[in-house]
This record gives structure tokens, C-alpha cells and sequence, in this order.
């Protein structure tokens, strides 16, 4: 059986959905209420979803550069917020660094430190668009090249006004497909997706990779 893969941050994984909420936080493996099994199921596919919760753009395109993938898998990404990013540490973990953490009561008054840091210090809107930029187009020319059907899409709207507003670099060829405008509902959480935007998330981006087989 071919493969679906996928890849993005908890908007992927399915955090907070019934399956995937456990003492106030994410399981540990996907939900198979998410989008990726459900398109998987529709689609007659093995479902591999790598997604994982918190993740950025940089870790995305490096987990996608770390996976043995085939000719026949089908890879769909779902790229998460450019604001995020992560150092990779030379002990081989990835530190990661998103806003969010800045006042994240889970977490050690030190990770709130270096991410107060690098959001006063270091970040900038123009930077963060870039480096996403540079991500999502390497990973959609090195997949071309090894002929790998592909497919990106972003559950942040904002990202698109970036691009419609040309504020995104000009050499910039990003095809990423907007399915923000499908979210209706809320998780458990009641931050992430509900169920009900799953099913619609899976059913437009299954609409949108029959329009670009065409």
C-alpha cells in the first residue's frame, strides 16, 4: 500500500482532539481523528504521520531531509508559523523557540528566558520570512527532483496576506495552499482544531491534490 506522509506542528498532529489530550497535554502519538489518517482513510493510503506538536518550519524541513522516502509516497505538509524556529543542539536534540513559551507555565523560567531573548533581540518579521521561504522552496525542489507527489498547505491565514501583499521575497516560488478558512470548531484544548475542522481540513486538502494532478 502507498504511503501518505505528513508533516507539520500540533495542527497536524491533532492536539487536543479526544485521542490525543491527556493530562492536559498532547499524547503521545498522533490522533487518528486528525486530518492526515482521515485523508489516509479516504484516499485508500498507509498513514505516517511525523508531525510534531510546537515544531517549526527549519525542524520541519529538517525531520523531511531525515526521512527515507519512497517514489510512490504522496508527502503533504502543512507549514506551521514563520515566527518559530529552533537550534539544533550538539547533543542531536533541537531546542525549539515559539512565542507562546515565553509565558508557558509548563516550562522552566529558563526556556521562558532564552525565548523573551530572541524575540526582543534576535527576531524580526522580514528574517523569519525568509528563512521560512527559503524552507518550503528547497523542500518543494528537492522533492520534485526525486519526483515525489507533494502537496503544502497552511492553516495560518496571515501567511497568506504575506503573500498576497508581496511582502514575502521576490524570488520566493512558495505553491502553499490556505485551508484556514475551513476551521469551525475547537478541541478539548480549546486552542487547536475541533473534529469537525479536521474532517473539512481533510476534505479541501484532498480537493485541492486532485486540482493539482490535473
Amino acid at each position: 500500500m502507498s504511503r501518505l506522509i505528513t508533516f507539520g506542528c500540533s495542527n497536524t498532529y491533532g492536539e487536543g482532539l479526544e485521542d490525543c489530550w491527556i493530562n492536559n497535554d498532547a499524547g503521545p502519538e498522533p490522533s487518528k481523528f486528525a486530518w492526515p489518517q482521515l485523508l489516509a482513510d479516504d484516499l485508500n493510503l498507509e498513514c505516517v504521520n511525523l508531525s510534531v506538536p510546537g515544531t517549526s518550519n527549519k525542524q520541519i524541513c529538517n525531520d523531511i531531509l531525515n526521512t527515507d522516502l519512497e517514489s510512490t509516497d504522496i508527502v503533504v505538509i502543512m507549514w506551521t508559523f514563520f515566527s518559530r524556529t529552533c537550534f539544533f543542539q550538539d547533543e542531536g536534540r533541537s531546542k525549539r523557540v515559539m512565542v507562546q513559551d515565553i509565558t508557558n507555565k509548563n516550562f522552566r523560567r529558563n526556556i521562558h528566558k532564552y525565548n523573551n531573548i530572541y524575540y526582543k533581540t534576535f527576531y524580526t518579521q522580514t528574517n523569519s520570512n525568509i528563512e521560512s521561504c527559503m524552507y518550503i522552496n528547497f523542500i518543494q525542489l528537492m522533492l520534485k527532483d526525486k519526483e515525489i507527489s507533494n502537496y503544502h498547505v497552511s492553516y495560518n491565514s496571515t501567511q497568506e496576506d504575506f503573500i498576497v501583499n508581496n511582502s514575502l521575497p521576490k524570488w520566493n516560488q512558495t505553491d502553499v495552499y490556505d485551508i484556514s478558512d475551513v476551521y469551525c470548531d475547537k478541541a478539548l484544548d480549546n486552542s487547536h482544531p475541533g473534529l469537525k475542522s479536521h474532517k473539512l481540513f481533510a476534505k479541501k486538502i484532498k480537493k485541492h491534490m486532485k486540482g493539482k494532478s490535473k
